[in-house]
């Protein structure tokens, strides 16, 4: 299954959440160019790239972003468009330009 141009009937609103190796992750709806399912999981593709998920948990239409604190970037070196709460879970906001590396590894 592949869906251009984002998440069906999200219209460039709100944030794909998705699963990864048990963390939760999010990115703006606008920046999902396609959206393949196959055997080991999904492909999201975004500005840079393809984020490799292991599953979607959803489409939400508002999350509340904070931007990382200084002592949390001496512990992720990664790009991160902020976190946020979701459910009582934290997830990271993916920038969709710099992905994570563990969201670029293939899938098995």
């Amino acid at each position: 299954m592949s869906v251009p141009g984002g998440v069906p009937g999200a219209a460039g609103k709100g944030y794909l959440l998705m699963r990864r190796d048990g963390a939760l992750w999010g990115v703006a709806n606008a920046a999902v160019e396609s959206l393949t399912r196959g055997a080991g999981g999904f492909r999201v593709g975004v500005g840079a790239g393809e984020l490799c998920i292991d599953e979607i948990v959803g489409v939400v239409a508002e999350l509340p972003i904070r931007p990382m604190a200084v002592a949390l970037r001496r512990f992720w070196p990664e790009a991160a468009g902020g976190l946020a709460v979701h459910a009582e879970q934290p997830l990271v906001v993916v920038d969709p330009q710099r992905p994570p590396r563990s969201l670029r590894l293939s899938l098995p």
